[in-house]
C-alpha cells in the first residue's frame, strides 16, 4: 500500500522554509507522494449572481508547476503529483513544456493529472468559450453544433460497449411549434417532443395515439417563495400561499393531467422502504383558511412581485396562480424575463416568488434536499428560497453521512416533512413528458433521468406499408 498526503493549500502560507520542511518531513515519515489542487483564478462572492463555492478570490492556491520545481530541488524521492490541472485555462503546449521540465528535475517523480472542467465563474474570467466545445467519452461524439438550429452526434466506433445501432442523431430546435408539427408530420423527423398545445390532439388521434409514451419525470414544479422578504418572511403567509391554489384543477386543465400533484419537492419515485408520501401529505386547498392566516399576519394588501419565464405555458400558469392569490387578499404583479436574467434575478434574492422546476442530477433523494434547501446552498446553489433551518440541515447531514439505507431513508422522510413543514415553496406537480415517434422507430423508451440515455437501443426500421 502507497499512503500520500494532500498538499495543504490554504493553511501552509507563503514562507518557502515551511514549505520546505512540510515536504521534507513527508519524505522523512515515509509518504510516497505529495497531491496539490489547482486554481487559476478565485471567485468573487460579491460578483453579479454571487458565489457559495468553497474558494473565493482570497484563497491561497500555490501554482503547482512552480511549487513542484522548487520542491524538486528540496526533496530526493518523494512524488509530485497534481490532482487535476484544468486544460481549459491554460496553453495545452505550455503545460506539456512545464511538466515535462518538472519531471527532468525531479529524475521522474512527477505524475501529471488533467481536466477539462471546474467553475464557471473560472471560465468566464479567463474569457473560455468551455460550454460550447464539449468532450466525452459516450458512444457519440459531436460533429456539427449550429446554435439554435441543431446539433449533429456521430457513433463512435470504438465506444467500450459497443457501437450504437444508429449511424447518428441529429437535434433539431424549431421555435415555432406550428412548423415543428408540420415538419414531424411529414416525416422531417422521428421523435418529437409534443408540445402543450397539441397533446390532446396526439393522444386521441388514431393514427398517433398508440406511438405515444409518456411517464411522470424525476422533476419537481413549485413557486418559489422567498424567505427573507415580506411577505413570506411570516411562515402563515407561505402557508397560506400554499392553501390559496387549486393545485389540482390547474395540473387537470391548465396542464391537462400532464403530471402528478406534488406532496413535497422529492419525486414519489424516489422514496423506498414505504417512506415516500401519503395520501393527504402536503397541503389541500383551503381559500378560506388561506384568507384567514393572511389577515392574521396583517398581509392582506400586500403588493408581491413574481418573475417568471417568457415560455407561454408559464405565463398561463402563473395568471391563474395570480388569480388564486388575489382572492386569498394579496396583490400579485408577474414579470417575465428572459431565462439569464430570470435566473440572475433570483440568485440575487430579489423577487418575492418566483417559478422554477428541478431536474433530478442522480436518482436519490438527496438531490432534491441538500441543493434546494441546505442553508450551504442559497443563491445559486440552488436554495433560492433563502430559507434556514439549522435542524434541517442537521438532518440533511446526518442522511447524507448515514450507511444504512432504510435509515438514511427515514431521515429523509423526516427533511421532506420539515421542509413541507416550512413552506419555502408551492409544491405544484412532478412533471410527465410526452413524445410522439414515427411508425418506423423500434425500442424507443424514455429514461428517469435524460442523462442516463445513451442513445444506443433506439433504432429505426422499415415503413411498415
Amino acid at each position: 500500500m502507497k499512503v500520500g498526503a494532500v498538499f495543504p493549500q490554504l493553511e501552509i502560507g507563503t514562507d518557502p522554509a515551511d514549505i520546505a520542511r512540510y515536504a521534507r518531513e513527508l519524505e522523512r515519515l515515509g509518504f510516497d507522494h505529495l497531491v496539490i489542487y489547482d486554481h487559476v483564478l478565485g471567485a468573487d462572492p460579491d460578483r453579479p449572481g454571487g458565489w457559495s463555492g468553497p474558494y473565493t478570490k482570497d484563497s491561497l492556491f500555490h501554482e503547482p508547476f512552480v511549487l513542484y520545481g522548487y520542491l524538486a530541488a528540496v526533496t530526493t524521492r518523494l512524488g509530485l503529483a497534481t490532482a487535476v490541472i484544468i486544460l481549459p485555462q491554460r496553453q495545452a503546449a505550455l503545460v506539456a513544456k512545464q511538466a515535462a521540465e518538472v519531471d527532468v528535475l525531479s529524475r521522474g517523480r512527477l505524475r501529471l493529472g488533467v481536466g477539462i472542467g471546474w467553475n464557471a465563474v473560472e471560465y468566464e474570467a479567463l474569457g473560455q468559450d468551455f460550454g460550447t466545445h464539449p468532450v466525452g467519452s459516450g458512444p457519440y461524439r459531436l460533429v456539427e453544433w449550429k446554435h439554435g438550429r441543431s446539433l449533429t452526434l456521430i457513433a463512435r466506433d470504438d465506444y467500450f460497449e459497443g457501437r450504437p445501432r444508429l449511424k447518428g442523431i441529429s437535434y433539431r430546435v424549431i421555435p415555432e411549434e406550428m412548423t415543428a408539427v408540420m415538419e414531424f408530420e411529414t416525416g422531417g423527423f422521428d421523435v418529437f417532443l409534443i408540445p402543450s398545445a397539441e397533446y390532446r390532439r396526439y393522444t386521441t388521434a388514431p393514427k398517433w395515439k398508440d406511438l405515444v409514451f409518456g411517464k411522470p419525470g424525476l422533476d419537481s414544479y413549485y413557486l418559489g417563495l422567498n424567505c427573507t422578504r415580506p411577505p413570506f418572511n411570516d411562515l402563515r403567509v407561505r402557508k397560506a400561499v400554499n392553501l390559496a391554489i387549486d393545485r389540482k384543477r390547474v395540473l387537470d386543465t391548465v396542464f391537462e393531467k400532464r403530471g402528478v400533484l406534488a406532496a413535497g419537492p422529492v419525486p414519489a419515485g424516489l422514496w423506498k422502504y414505504h417512506e415516500g408520501p401519503r395520501s393527504g401529505d402536503g397541503y389541500a386547498y383551503d381559500p378560506e383558511r388561506a384568507m384567514r392566516l393572511i389577515r392574521e399576519a396583517g398581509a392582506a394588501g400586500t403588493k408581491i412581485k413574481i418573475y417568471i419565464s417568457a415560455d407561454p405555458e408559464v405565463i398561463d400558469i402563473a395568471e391563474v396562480i395570480q388569480n388564486y392569490l388575489s382572492q386569498a387578499g394579496l396583490r400579485p404583479e408577474i414579470t417575465q424575463l428572459d431565462w439569464s436574467a430570470l435566473k440572475q434575478k433570483v440568485n440575487e434574492g430579489e423577487p418575492d416568488a418566483f417559478w422554477l422546476s428541478w431536474w433530478a442530477d442522480y436518482p436519490d433523494p438527496e438531490n432534491f434536499l441538500y441543493p434546494l434547501f441546505h442553508s450551504g446552498s442559497v443563491g445559486p446553489g440552488g436554495n433560492r428560497t433563502r430559507c434556514i433551518d439549522p435542524e434541517l440541515d442537521r438532518l440533511i447531514e446526518t442522511a447524507q453521512g448515514t450507511v444504512d439505507e432504510r435509515k438514511r431513508y427515514h431521515l429523509y422522510r423526516q427533511a421532506e416533512n420539515r421542509i413541507i413543514k416550512n413552506a419555502p415553496w408551492v409544491f405544484m406537480w412532478h412533471r410527465a413528458d410526452y413524445f410522439v415517434i414515427q411508425p418506423w422507430v423500434k425500442d424507443f423508451r424514455i429514461y428517469p433521468i435524460y442523462s442516463i440515455d445513451k442513445g444506443r437501443d433506439l433504432s429505426l426500421g422499415s415503413i411498415e406499408k
